[in-house]
Formats: structure tokens, C-alpha cells, sequence
């Protein structure tokens, strides 16, 4: 390694491979629900799912998560039809090119105002 330079892989180096965390946050205590799974397809969603369930038998759930698609697959969406006390609240899809509104981050893609400065 060189100064200035970001350390690199080693020829030796090999990846293990991923794994998916699933998580559940309860905000009124900070308690924490989560399981690990090697895959992240809709049938361990699904299992995670059913054990925050479990977890929280008589309460009302709401889960907020993102736009993946084993989170809308047909079975998943069965098991919450099956489970009113279950809702979901997707966050809004990303598009790409667009910045956040949240970020306060002006688009790359503005055009330059056009309005004549004021005289002073």
C-alpha cells in the first residue's frame, strides 16, 4: 500500500458471499425482531413476516419497506389480505436521474434562472 493511495484486494482474496437482514423496529421501546437469511426471495420474507407476527400477536402492525419485488409477490400479498391487523406502507420508488426533495439537494439537471438580476 502506498500513501495516498486506497488499499486494494489481495490476490488471495474471495468473497463468502452475502446474507439478508431482515428487521423489525419497535419504536415505542427499541426493541428489535430480525432474522438472517442466506437468500432474499419471498418465501423468506414471508417467514419473517409470520414471526413479526407471532412476536406481536395482539397488536395492530404497520411495516414500512421498500419497492422489492419479493415484498409485492402474490403470496406475500395473500398472507397480509389474510392478516388485516398487518398493514404496509411502501416508501416512494426511486427513479433514476432524480434527486431526493428531502435531501435539500438541488437537481444536476436544472436549468440556470433566467430571471434578470434586481438592480440595486
Amino acid at each position: 500500500m502506498q500513501p495516498g493511495l486506497p488499499e486494494r484486494r489481495t490476490h488471495d482474496y474471495r468473497r463468502h458471499g452475502t446474507t439478508t437482514l431482515f428487521a423489525a423496529l419497535e419504536i415505542a421501546t427499541g426493541k428489535v425482531t430480525a432474522a438472517t437469511r442466506p437468500l432474499h426471495r419471498h418465501r423468506e420474507f414471508l417467514r419473517f413476516l409470520k414471526q413479526v407476527a407471532k412476536a406481536y400477536p395482539d397488536r395492530e402492525l404497520h411495516l414500512v419497506m421498500d419497492n422489492y419485488a419479493a415484498h409485492k409477490r402474490v403470496e406475500v400479498r395473500r398472507w397480509l389480505e389474510a392478516n388485516p391487523r398487518v398493514h404496509v406502507h411502501f416508501t416512494p420508488p426511486r427513479r433514476p436521474g432524480s434527486t431526493s426533495s428531502r435531501s435539500g439537494s438541488a437537481s444536476s439537471n436544472a436549468k440556470p434562472s433566467t430571471a434578470a438580476p434586481s438592480a440595486r
